[in-house]
């Protein structure tokens, strides 16, 4: 695969959406609900090449650098800290370049796009909540999920506080879920 790292996964789930979307809270619960599934991010490969503590506006810097210039080491850390259980989904949250997703495609890899669009007034509401978070909403990096949405899978849109029946997100995502949850 190009010495592409895919570790033993068969299916990449990747999140999709703005800052404060949610991203990894739904990554988070949808890891916890579909059947064979572990977790990894974006911003979780980046601290890894990094190999130091980043600020925000650091990472967003790292994302757009890896992201445009070495997408496939980017790649690779984030799939290869994922801490794998015995499953073969692989659900990651903080995909924002698209040609990722093409190339990960063309390459072969079972992939499969989740993409979420709150209110820009849900986002507000969040913002207010995130004591200390520095962020650039403006930075090159925050508009990449925009082109995303043209070859998603999955796009919930609206004013959804949180997303909340995950057993049904999972059957529109093609995922089987767990059996005997607390």
């Amino acid at each position: 695969m190009n010495g592409l790292i895919t570790g033993s996964f068969e299916r990449f789930i990747l999140i999709a959406g703005p800052s404060l979307a949610g991203k990894t809270y739904v990554g988070d619960r949808l890891a916890a609900v579909a059947h064979s599934s572990s977790r990894s991010s974006f911003s979780a490969g980046l601290r890894m090449l990094a190999r130091e503590d980043l600020t925000i506006e650091q990472l967003q810097d790292a994302g757009q650098y890896y992201a445009m210039n070495n997408w496939q080491a980017l790649w690779s850390a984030t799939v290869e800290i994922a801490n794998p259980r015995s499953g073969s989904n692989l659900i990651i949250d903080g995909i924002r370049h698209r040609h990722i997703i093409e190339n990960l495609r063309s390459l072969g890899l079972r992939v499969t796009v989740l993409t979420l669009i709150p209110t820009r007034a849900t986002l507000e509401a969040r913002a207010g909540l995130r004591i200390g978070d520095s962020r650039n909403r403006e930075h090159i990096i925050e508009a990449g999920y925009d082109d995303i949405g043209y070859i998603s899978d999955v796009t919930l849109r609206g004013s959804l506080a949180i997303v909340s029946d995950f057993y049904a997100l999972c059957s529109l995502l093609g995922l089987d879920v767990r059996r005997n949850l607390p």
